[in-house]
């Protein structure tokens, strides 16, 4: 049953296949479920109103994409319970693995049976946001959880601007784990790609288990997207070996303007033409990341 109110504003979410195939074994590494709301309501007050975008919308995504594998991003707006995502993970057909939220108190045998399920990684938030947006992990979480990430062969994800990024990176250059950056890094259209910010993390990643994943969510110039161009090319030259691809369907903050799926594809291959760097992009290095599943 859905619940219209819940989608106030959005439009429906558009699926296309990319002008050019996607090579065997892809992955979507930043996507997101909601849903249904009639077993998995938003938590009331929340800061945002997502579209319903269940499973079985992931798994049509997937298909009409050509992506093989995964990852599903549990979201603020459940809070700590990661049951839609878990269950999204179980029943789509395709190859998908959980970065999670567990509750701070959570047991290490609740981590274990997550891992039963599929979670492979932790994402983790600044405390101004975990305060704004309840069901979200800070950095002193981060600095406790590692060891068990650590443990079950996780890593840590971290959902930040790239100012806050930069002051943290002594923290995240002590951790055990891979640490993965979401969304160019936290980097946004007004950065300067060759500012101190962005320059100073572009050094501290050449040299660490780092990874970012190049989703194109904060740029303003939908459908080329060339505001942040210049980011994702110093990413992609600099880090060639550690960025994966992020759609971020279902686009939650981009109520009626979402992007077809397959035209994010089409601006990946006209920016980065070289078909050796698009597998890693898409293949290799997510796989290297995330593991056999």
């Amino acid at each position: 049953m859905k619940h219209p109110q819940e989608n106030d504003g959005y439009l429906p979410r558009p699926i296309s296949a990319p002008r050019q195939p996607l090579p065997p074994g892809a992955w979507d590494c930043h996507s997101h479920v909601f849903g249904p709301f009639d077993r998995f309501p938003i938590r009331p007050g929340h800061r945002y109103r997502p579209p319903e975008a269940a499973g079985q919308d992931y798994a049509a995504m997937l298909a009409g994409m050509g992506f093989a594998n995964g990852s599903l991003v549990h979201p603020s707006s459940a809070v700590h319970d990661n049951t839609s995502t878990l269950e999204a993970v179980a029943q789509v057909p395709a190859r998908v693995v959980a970065v999670a939220v567990p509750a701070p108190e959570s047991s290490d045998a609740e981590l274990e049976r997550l891992h039963q399920a599929g979670v492979r990684a932790v994402r983790f938030a600044p405390a101004r946001e975990v305060e704004d947006q309840p069901g979200t992990l800070d950095f002193t979480h981060l600095a406790q959880w590692a060891p068990r990430l650590a443990e079950l062969g996780w890593h840590a994800q971290i959902h930040h601007g790239l100012a806050g990024i930069v002051a943290h990176l002594p923290l995240f250059a002590s951790l055990p784990v891979p640490v993965v950056f979401d969304h160019l890094a936290g980097a946004k259209p007004a950065d300067d790609p060759h500012g101190k910010d962005f320059s100073a993390f572009l050094e501290y990643a050449r040299d660490h288990d780092t990874y970012v994943k190049l989703t194109l969510r904060v740029a303003s110039k939908a459908p080329d997207f060339a505001d942040v161009r210049a980011l994702h090319d110093l990413l992609v030259e600099d880090l060639p070996d550690q960025v994966i691809y992020g759609s971020d369907w279902p686009f939650i903050n981009r109520r009626t303007d979402a992007p077809l799926t397959g035209t994010l594809v089409d601006v990946f291959d006209a920016w980065v033409p070289d078909a050796t760097l698009r597998q890693k992009v898409f293949v290799d290095t997510p796989l290297r990341l995330f593991g056999a599943i």
